[in-house]
């Protein structure tokens, strides 16, 4: 005897309302291939990086850091983001894609998501207390991720991610404006 589950929002089919061709196991994929590009970027895995993306992936980034920020287009650009990141980091940055909000036809698809961006440091010893081999850890930065993503052989692969840090125009246009997966809202009327 097989029990039958039934979730709010997801068709029997394994479809979500609203959201044709992109099934259950689409959008773990996707949630998937976010956690592999933060991963492959935090410990320095700049090839896994840049297999998060198609052939001519853009990545279009907000951060302040010379080699960081600006577009960076292609395989090659990619890569030298990539170890330009982890010189910066060192490894001790984390980034963690929350609130991920996907919809597509299942071969293309648009992705919406909030982004925490901590660092550790590596003394966390405090004068009144004894040495310790724990860090500390602490918010570096918030923002937003915008994707715009192609299923490739079987893969999802990000063909553009934006991120822009909280405050910045493009993520404050979406208050007060209908909620939409991947690309920065319509400008006002």
């Amino acid at each position: 005897m097989t029990d039958s589950v039934s979730v709010v929002g997801v068709a029997s089919d394994g479809e979500r309302p609203g959201a044709v061709g992109m099934t259950d196991a689409d959008h773990e994929e996707v949630r998937q291939l976010f956690a592999r590009y933060s991963q492959t970027l935090d410990f320095g895995d700049a090839e896994g990086f840049v297999a998060c993306f198609v052939e001519d992936g853009v990545l279009d980034t907000s951060a302040p850091e010379e080699g960081l920020s600006g577009v960076h287009r292609g395989r090659e650009a990619l890569r030298r983001f990539a170890v330009a990141s982890t010189e910066y980091s060192a490894g001790r940055v984390r980034q963690s894609s929350l609130n991920v909000l996907v919809e597509g036809d299942g071969q293309t698809a648009r992705a919406t998501s909030y982004v925490i961006v901590t660092r550790a440091y590596p003394d966390a010893t405090k004068p009144h207390l004894k040495p310790s081999p724990v860090t500390r850890s602490e918010l570096t930065t918030t923002g937003m991720c915008f994707d715009e993503l192609v299923k490739v052989q079987g893969r999802w692969l990000l063909s553009r991610r934006q991120f822009r840090h909280d405050g910045l125009p493009e993520v404050l246009e979406r208050v007060e404006r209908p909620i939409t997966a991947g690309a920065y809202p319509e400008p006002a009327s």
